[in-house]
């Protein structure tokens, strides 16, 4: 059965940041690639998807670090599908290091969208896979963030949607926006990252993007004119390398 799919990564330099820590974009990036290709293994990937004028799109992501993912050279991921949820198809990616270890686990809530009409749908993508033998490593759902109110945050920049930050859906590849989060606070020690996808953003955007501290919890949001695109919040706690 094809319930799990595991892979092999080589990193290469561009891939990590000064302190040689993997990117936080750079963890998004390859969980969606190995994502996409257990997708194709199942036979609902972009091409078969394009063909039935469906897209996959993702709703939100979370993250959660046990160490610092640093000085590696290649990286193993796995990754399997959870039990549907309404119109959500949730999905995990693990991290291990060389040894076997656990790094990180990724958690992604993907959605179907018609591109006739680019209405939600919910075909039956893994009825064949025994899900139930698949122990999740997140418990429950991962509830979505409450929306802080405008006027509790702190205006930082404006930022466009250039070229290079498109996807083949035409749109801004959602990981980008974990690089404006490290561009503006280039902070380190990331527990864990949540990201809501509220709106797709397109060439040529302009963004407002905005903060908020609380403790050892960031936030930053990404506003067009008054349509909120995205927000996220990124908890800090020292993690520990014991390599």
């Amino acid at each position: 059965m094809n319930e799990k799919y595991k892979r092999t990564f080589t990193l290469t330099n561009n891939l990590f940041d000064t302190t040689d820590r993997l990117k936080l974009s750079s963890v998004l990036d390859l969980s969606q690639e190995i994502s996409g290709n257990h997708a194709d293994v199942l036979g609902c990937g972009f091409n078969e998807f394009i063909a039935k004028k469906y897209i996959w799109v993702i709703t939100r992501n979370y993250i959660e670090f046990l160490k610092p993912i640093q000085y590696m050279k290649s990286i193993t991921l796995e990754t399997y599908p959870t039990k549907q949820r309404f119109v959500e198809y949730p999905r995990e990616v693990k991290f291990y290091d060389e040894k076997g270890e656990l790094l990180c686990v990724s958690k992604s809530i993907w959605m179907v969208l018609n591109l006739n009409d680019f209405a939600v749908e919910t075909p039956a993508l893994f009825d064949g896979l025994d899900l139930d033998s698949i122990e999740p490593y997140f418990e429950g759902r991962v509830r979505k963030l409450p929306i802080e109110s405008r006027e509790k945050l702190n205006f930082l920049k404006e930022v466009e949607v250039t070229y290079s930050m498109l996807d083949h859906n035409g749109h801004m590849n959602n990981t980008h926006y974990l690089d404006w989060f490290l561009d503006i606070y280039k902070t380190q020690n990331i527990k864990t990252v949540q990201v809501e996808y509220v709106k797709q953003s397109f060439l040529g955007d302009k963004l407002w993007l905005y903060g908020l501290k609380n403790g050892n919890l960031i936030s930053l949001y990404g506003y067009r004119q008054d349509e909120l695109r995205f927000y996220m919040q990124v908890r800090i706690e020292d993690l520990v390398n014991e390599n």
